[in-house]
């Protein structure tokens, strides 16, 4: 009886189609729409609502939104790798001219440790170019006034990468950085 009951309410309400696959179908949707839902949920009290900024916006955290892909970005920062930080939770920077080893390569780790230590739960002020490679901003960043990408190169952890640094990093590159890896789109 109480079948009848529901099949009644879902005709009323356009969902119960009489054949194959009418209800299941429809009924998959809404379970996945809600799955999703529910998830959207659980992540944002997880972490905290993420900031939707527009153009010259500021959030009342006081964290500003990407201007536009020129510009500057500042933030709390935490890092991806060597050479990669994420400003704001939500922006990737790429350190303009820095060539730093990737996680699984040799000096990898070592890079990624050096800037955890430099930048992780800092503010940081990152002057961005326009450019963007592998949906990330590229631009020079700095913690507490100090280059990011001047700091690493410099603990011979990562190399200067001339074709885009315009060899602004080759004075404080030691030489022992010779010995990890140079990519060659850095040439």
């Amino acid at each position: 009886m109480r079948w009848r009951v529901i099949r009644r309410q879902l005709r009323r309400m356009g969902l119960w189609r009489p054949g194959k696959h009418g209800l299941r179908m429809r009924l998959g949707i809404l379970l996945v729409f809600g799955l999703a839902f529910l998830a959207a949920r659980a992540y944002e009290g997880a972490v905290g609502p993420l900031p939707v900024l527009h153009a010259n916006e500021t959030h009342p955290s006081g964290e500003a939104g990407r201007t536009s892909s020129a510009g500057q970005v500042q933030g709390e920062a935490y890092t991806i790798d060597g050479d990669t930080i994420r400003v704001n939770r939500t922006t990737k920077v790429r350190l303009l001219g820095v060539a730093a080893p990737e996680r699984d390569e040799r000096g990898g780790p070592e890079a990624t440790a050096f800037m955890k230590r430099l930048v992780n739960g800092k503010t940081v002020r990152c002057d961005l170019n326009g450019e963007k490679t592998y949906d990330r901003l590229v631009g020079t960043c700095y913690v507490d006034g100090r280059d990011i990408g001047e700091a690493v190169i410099r603990a011979g952890l990562a190399r200067d990468c001339p074709r885009y640094s315009g060899g602004r990093y080759a004075h404080v590159e030691p030489p022992q950085a010779a010995s990890l890896p140079f990519p060659e789109y850095c040439a």
